[in-house]
């Protein structure tokens, strides 16, 4: 008589998507449950495809995942989490993640505004004599995209 192990399939639960600003972490906890197989060794999370626009990691035993997403990338990617349990089979888990846009428009306003404070200094003479500077506000040039 030979007895061949079955698959019990593994419950997946936790954070199976997330979302964050661009540039920053996204974070999230992968739970799983194999009761009839067991989850027992403590390395039963891997990564096994890493995301098209970013990288992501995950706690072997915790389930604890992170995506760092490429410099300036915002939009959706995802990876590929595999759960393997005491038996050697294998489940897998698309995590979805959401990377919102961030808007570095502040870089340019300071600019804009040390721009805006040039202008054009003249010396004039007051009435007792001394040199007094006054600066000229140059117009307001229109802003140019891009």
């Amino acid at each position: 008589m030979t007895v061949n192990a079955v698959d019990d399939p593994v419950t997946i639960g936790g954070d199976t998507s997330g979302s964050g600003a661009e540039d920053a972490v996204v974070s999230g906890t992968l739970t799983a449950v194999d009761t009839a197989d067991g989850l027992t060794d403590g390395t039963y999370f891997t990564v096994t495809t890493d995301g098209t626009d970013g990288t992501a990691t995950i706690d072997p035993s915790s389930g604890l995942w992170s995506y760092t997403p490429n410099a300036d990338f915002n939009g959706t990617d995802s990876f590929t989490v595999t759960i393997t349990d005491d038996d050697g089979h294998t489940a897998t888990q698309v995590i979805n993640v959401t990377v919102t846009q961030v808007d570095d428009a502040g870089h340019l306003r300071r600019r804009h505004q040390r721009r805006r404070r040039r202008g054009r200094r003249s010396h004039h003479r007051r009435a007792d004599g001394q040199r007094h500077r006054r600066w000229h506000e140059r117009a307001e040039l229109p802003h140019r995209g891009g």
